[in-house]
């Protein structure tokens, strides 16, 4: 979760170097570029962009893993080009950065606290990460803890189901049945909750 929701992302600059260095890349293979490669990598690309807006969004950008499929007409364009000895050095150096990256952020994901944790330090708006360390803390017995986390992701995003549903829990087994009837009991006939949460 990179909190790079939509409404952020057009207010920084970083994507237009991105896309400015995108079309330098094309220019400067422009020779050695097939246009129906291209054209294919765009067509398998349009359904992920996020054209059209989806829940998802609310927390971030598309995925980068949409890009994957997407990425396939591309790397052929690449492999054509990798009779050449420098870029076969290039890209053996390339995938040794990124091995080293993987192998450094290992130990964030050991498991979902530690996982979490780390993400509220990248992005402390994340209410992905709030909610779930919520959850490992009632899990584990944390009531007051766990409140903590659910109340201040229901504060960034009120109104969502899978935040108002776990907080209703651990109110319930703190026996604070006072708090679910007059902050998230009247939400079940609230239509904008019941629209934003249909499935």
């Amino acid at each position: 979760d990179y909190g790079r929701t939509p409404a952020v992302a057009t207010e920084q600059y970083f994507y237009l170097v991105i896309f400015a260095l995108a079309l330098g890349a094309v220019i400067a293979f422009r020779k050695h570029l097939n246009p129906r490669l291209l054209l294919t990598s765009a067509v398998l690309l349009l359904p992920t962009l996020g054209l059209v807006p989806f829940q998802a969004q609310a927390d971030n950008t598309v995925a980068d893993r949409y890009f994957y499929l997407a990425m396939f007409p591309l790397a052929i364009v690449v492999a054509a080009q990798l009779q050449r000895r420098a870029l076969i050095y290039f890209g053996y150096a390339l995938t040794l950065v990124y091995f080293s990256i993987s192998a450094l952020q290992l130990h964030h994901w050991r498991d979902n606290r530690t996982f979490f944790t780390h993400i509220l330090e990248y992005n402390p708006r994340s209410t992905l990460a709030l909610t779930s360390l919520g959850v490992e803390e009632a899990a584990a017995g944390h009531g007051e803890v766990a409140e903590k986390y659910l109340e201040e992701a229901n504060r960034l995003q009120p109104k969502k189901a899978t935040i108002v549903s776990n907080l209703a829990q651990v109110y319930w087994f703190k026996g604070k049945a006072e708090k679910i009837l007059s902050n998230l009991y009247p939400l079940a006939s609230d239509p904008e909750f019941l629209h934003a949460n249909e499935t």
